[in-house]
């Protein structure tokens, strides 16, 4: 990603930190904001190999696996998230290039590669609460050079020729403290705009799109919620959007759910995953089209990950125990379904 890769250059300078400096923060949470779907680390930790069995989410029918799905998604989210923050935090351990009260800028820089200028902000802002921080990044057109040429840039506003594409806010829990895993902030990743400006990247798996990030780490628990609009099917090339919520508590149990809206397909596909502390996992779907199509599938599985219980109402024929599906076989100590389902 050269976005990154560029801001990175500020690493070369030493660091010599004032007092105010000191007083900035030097990382957000990157581990913290991790969606822990059951499960999810144990496939990743498995070769090709290794995988076997009635879970293995890299065979051919794992398409139908809904559990597999929340766990995709769930990495694919994860992926898109730590570039982002490892992103921010890159830039905010090198010396920033200009300085003045509440204020840090790095940049402007050239990227060559792209013909573009990058800009990057740490501000306070007491808007965001106590203690609380914004960032920013700019891109501009070309080479922008000379010391004033970004002098109207802010984030919250375009200026000279700068367009902001990524921004977002960060605040402790503990105004007075250093604990970044007890946080809350937000990240806004607007690509759509930047291809509107000309100003292209190569961020991945996210290509295009507006992607909004939202996360409280306080008091032990963990609550995300994240949006992608303005997305190109890439197989239908109509529009989609996404939302995402995800829950967990201080003990481990949790839920999820995921709603995706379509054109040219199923118009609505949702998918929920509640665990308890120990692992065990029921995931359900439900797709529809608003006319015809409306169909229904769960799975369970125990603290192992293996299926306990599944039912596929468009492929009966998968259906564990064989012949006689039971939701007994779950368990009962789950986050309780939320409304709606």
């Amino acid at each position: 990603m050269r976005l990154v890769a560029f801001l990175l250059l500020a690493g070369l300078t030493a660091c010599n930190w004032s007092d105010e400096d000191l007083l900035f923060p030097r990382r957000i949470p990157g581990d913290a904001v991790h969606l822990r779907v059951p499960g999810a680390d144990y496939y990743e930790s498995l070769t090709g190999q290794a995988l076997q069995g009635l879970n293995a989410c890299d065979r051919g029918d794992a398409k139908d696996i809904i559990s597999c799905q929340a766990r995709a998604v769930a990495g694919m989210l994860n992926t898109v998230t730590f570039q982002l923050i490892g992103l921010v935090n890159k830039v905010m351990e090198a010396r920033p290039s200009k300085t003045r009260a509440g204020v840090r800028v790095w940049g402007p820089w050239y990227d060559d590669a792209e013909d573009r200028t990058i800009r990057f902000e740490l501000r306070r802002d007491a808007n965001v609460g106590e203690g609380g921080f914004r960032y920013c990044a700019h891109l501009a057109r070309g080479r922008k050079q000379g010391p004033f040429v970004d002098r109207n840039v802010a984030c919250g506003r375009d200026a000279d020729g700068f367009v902001e594409v990524f921004s977002g806010t960060f605040s402790l829990e503990d105004a007075r403290g250093n604990d970044v895993e007890r946080s809350l902030g937000t990240m806004d990743l607007n690509l759509s705009k930047q291809q509107r400006e000309g100003l292209n990247d190569r961020l991945r798996p996210l290509q295009k799109g507006h992607f909004v990030f939202t996360y409280d780490t306080t008091g032990g628990q963990q609550t995300i919620g994240i949006d992608l609009s303005e997305v190109v099917d890439d197989d239908t090339g109509l529009p989609a959007s996404a939302r995402y919520t995800y829950h967990r508590d201080a003990a481990g149990a949790g839920l999820m759910t995921l709603s995706l809206e379509m054109v040219g397909r199923l118009s609505q596909v949702d998918l929920l995953a509640r665990w308890n502390a120990v692992g065990a996992l029921r995931v359900d779907a439900h797709g529809q089209d608003g006319v015809t199509v409306d169909v229904r599938g769960w799975e369970c599985s125990d603290v192992d990950g293996e299926f306990v219980g599944r039912h596929y109402q468009w492929d009966a024929s998968r259906d564990l125990p064989v012949g006689n599906p039971s939701e007994a076989q779950c368990a009962t100590d789950l986050p309780p379904t939320p409304p709606g389902w």
